[in-house]
């Protein structure tokens, strides 16, 4: 790698001669890095800086607004989170990041760099966990079921408050008329 980062710099100089450049390669192998940065030869000193993303903290690419930078995320350190929690969380920024197309696009690249950490199980299953319609959960219907019953009480409290009929309040809230007698009492 040190001779062909040699080899860009060259192509890049030949074109812009008079450009200060520095090299950086962003590491996202599997294992640690091990490779040379550096050419030292008589008449040829040259180096680069070598950046591997075990290195860098999950949270700096993650708590980026750039889904592309969150899509890194999968590759830094996790420090010693679960892995599941961060694989999830990444999962759910891209999702708030980006429209259904460009989701599908960010989750293709996540998928192929979950294999440079070991990770596809915990993306296969962050991603079964978010296609979940959370509509179709028994807590949900509970919770919906129970706002809905109140909303019926407010609505038949307001009519009763007006003095509607019973059975006009029971047509239009659904509840029966021992209901709403109940009702009345506790007013």
């Amino acid at each position: 790698m040190h001779l062909r980062m040699h080899r860009y710099l060259s192509d890049i100089l030949f074109e812009y001669e008079n450009l200060e450049v520095r090299q950086y390669l962003l590491y996202i192998g599997e294992s640690k890095c091990s490779m040379k940065n550096h050419i030292i030869k008589k008449n040829l000193n040259y180096d680069y800086a070598i950046i591997d993303m075990r290195d860098i903290p999950c949270e700096a690419l993650l708590s980026s607004n750039d889904p592309s930078a969150v899509v890194l995320s999968i590759l830094c350190d996790f420090e010693d989170r679960d892995k599941q929690i961060v694989v999830n969380t990444i999962l759910k920024r891209l999702k708030e990041l980006s429209d259904e197309r460009e989701y599908k696009n960010y989750l293709k690249m996540v998928n192929v760099l979950s294999t440079n950490r070991n990770l596809e199980d915990e993306v296969k299953e962050g991603v079964k966990m978010l296609s979940v319609d959370i509509e179709k959960t028994p807590f949900y219907q509970i919770a919906e079921e129970r706002g809905i019953e109140k909303g019926k009480l407010i609505v038949a409290n307001q009519m009763l408050t007006l003095n509607m009929s019973l059975d006009t309040i029971s047509n239009v809230t659904g509840l029966s008329i021992k209901e709403l007698k109940t009702l009345t009492t506790s007013l």
